[in-house]
Parts: C-alpha cells; sequence; structure tokens
C-alpha cells in the first residue's frame, strides 16, 4: 500500500509513519517544518521522502502529485486549543483539508484518505458522546474540526473516514510543548521530583487514549466499510485523580502523591468530562482493544527511563 501522511512531523503522524513502514507500507510524507523548529528529529530515523510545505496552500501541495497513493493520511492541522486567529486557523485546518480532498480525486482514484477530526467538537457537553448528536464546539480549534467533519459528509465522489481522537498521550508528544497530554504532564513533573499541578478537585475525566491504539486504530480507518465520521477513543473515562494513582503506582516510591491544587483559568471552555460512544467504529471499522489507563502509563513512564 503506498501511503501519503500529512503532519508526518508530528505526534501521531510520526508515529503513524513508523507503524506503516512496519507493515511493509511505502510512505511518502509532508509537513510543515518551519512550525517548529526540532520537529525535524520526529523523522531523523524515517528513510521516506519528506516534503515540505503549508497544507493552506495549493501550490505547497503540488509536488505531491508526482505520485499516485492508495491511502492518504491528512493529519497535518494546527492543534493549539487555544488558538485565536481565525484567519490562520481555518487556512491550515479547513483550507488545508480541502486541499488534500481535491489532491485524493487527482492522485488517489480508487483510494481513500482517512482525516484526524477531535472531539473538540463536541465542545462542553458531558458524558458519553456520540456522533449524531448536535455538537456545539467552545474554541475556534474545535469549531474548524466541525467545518472538517461537515466538509467529510458533504463530499459523495470520494470515500473519506474522519476520526474525532479523543485524549491522546504517549512517547513523542514532547513537541507539543503547552499542547502536551495532562498525562505527558504529570508524568514529567512527577520524575523530575515536583509537585504535581491539578485544576481544584481533580474530578475532571478524560477518555485517554495511547498513541500506539490511536496509530492502529488510523490504519484499521483505511480499510473502513463505510464512509462518515467516527469517534477514535476507548469508551472509557479516568478523572485526573486517576492519572496520579496510576502515576503514584507506577513510580514505586519515586513520587509521594504530593499534588498543588491550582483554579482552572479555562473554565469557560474547557472539557470538564470527555468519553467516546465507540459503537459506531466498530460497527464500521472494526473493534479493537485499547490499552487501559494503568497500562498506558506504565508504558510511557517505560518509554521515558
Amino acid at each position: 500500500m503506498k501511503c501519503l501522511v500529512t503532519g508526518a512531523g508530528g505526534f501521531i503522524g510520526s508515529q503513524l509513519c513508523k507503524a506503516l513502514l512496519k507493515k511493509g507500507h511505502q510512505v511518502i510524507g509532508f509537513d510543515h517544518l518551519g512550525q517548529h523548529p526540532q520537529k525535524w528529529k520526529n523523522l531523523s530515523d524515517l528513510n521516506i521522502k519528506i516534503f515540505n510545505g503549508d497544507i493552506g496552500e495549493p501550490t505547497d501541495l503540488y509536488p505531491l502529485t508526482q505520485f499516485h497513493y492508495d491511502v492518504i493520511f491528512n493529519l497535518a492541522a494546527d492543534s493549539n486549543t487555544l488558538a485565536d486567529d481565525p484567519d490562520s486557523i481555518y487556512k491550515t485546518n479547513v483550507q488545508g483539508l480541502r486541499n488534500v480532498i481535491a489532491l485524493t480525486k487527482t492522485n488517489a482514484n480508487g483510494g481513500i484518505l482517512v482525516h484526524a477530526s477531535s472531539a473538540a467538537t463536541y465542545g462542553k457537553k458531558e458524558g458519553v458522546f456520540k456522533e449524531t448528536e448536535t455538537q456545539i464546539p467552545a474554541n475556534l480549534y474545535g469549531w474548524t474540526k466541525k467545518q472538517n467533519d461537515i466538509e467529510i459528509m458533504s463530499t459523495v465522489d470520494i470515500p473519506i473516514i474522519g476520526l474525532k481522537y479523543f485524549n491522546v498521550y504517549g512517547p513523542g508528544e514532547e513537541l507539543k510543548d503547552n499542547m502536551m497530554s495532562v498525562i505527558g504532564q504529570k508524568i514529567n513533573q512527577a520524575l523530575a521530583g515536583e509537585a504535581v499541578t491539578l485544576f481544584k478537585g481533580g474530578e475532571q475525566r478524560r477518555d485517554w487514549i495511547y498513541i500506539d491504539d490511536v496509530v492502529e486504530m488510523t490504519i484499521m480507518a483505511a480499510k473502513a466499510k463505510t464512509a462518515g465520521v467516527f469517534n477514535c477513543g476507548t469508551g472509557q473515562a479516568s478523572s485526573f485523580n486517576d492519572i496520579i494513582e496510576c502515576i503514584k503506582s507506577q513510580l514505586n516510591g519515586e513520587y509521594d502523591g504530593e499534588v498543588e491544587w491550582i483554579d482552572n483559568p479555562y473554565e469557560d471552555s474547557y472539557q470538564n468530562h470527555t468519553q467516546a460512544d465507540m459503537s459506531q467504529f466498530k460497527e464500521h471499522i472494526g473493534d479493537h482493544k485499547c490499552l487501559t489507563l494503568e497500562e498506558g502509563i506504565r508504558k510511557y513512564i517505560d518509554a521515558k527511563r
């Protein structure tokens, strides 16, 4: 299978490239390397062609038209949930997807496009999230991802699978800086011997999904039975307090569980409870057994040692 991965230098994109290569597929990567001066390091151990450019600029994608693809994985995005420049994030996330759809039509004839959507489209709704529910994003990032979902559902001449990624964590997310997962941030604080900071109460709950599971489910989506937009999570929600207990258990006395409680400065737009209903994914894409929170945190800490 010949694959194009946009956003190849990112957290999920780089891990996806590695997994595809291990499975024997051919991979070409595309990314806007200037967005982070160290992003190239995520690609340094990959023997693949990498093209550099802005996904929002159609002319930057022109070099990719010299190849034919069986599947295109579009993971290129501005993933800053605090973004406040509508023109910039719209160009990357919305126009970027439209440009990739155009490329799919010309250079992946008979193939499929798998696109990274987000649970941010659900906004401040709490509880179990179902794809068929009304979605009111609470931030600009979530709104652009909702626009992507609309674009996918209204494009009927090529098969497109959108995956609403929930809260992804694991090795390789260091370059996300302040957008690193809460789990990654807390592990780093604990390993550094610092008090772990948490929003007061610690009962905020998220559907945490380990990077390896997200990558495998993304590859599964390339053989989906039905086009559409589907949740991509574990179907389980765990609290921030649960994270602390798992880290404390795995560090075996290296961290005593000390927590510094702080106010949540993003309360107006913060998702306090995310949990994926995975029934549609299972029906149309397949079943995948994800790591538990404890298993994922153990694997993450082991990778950091």
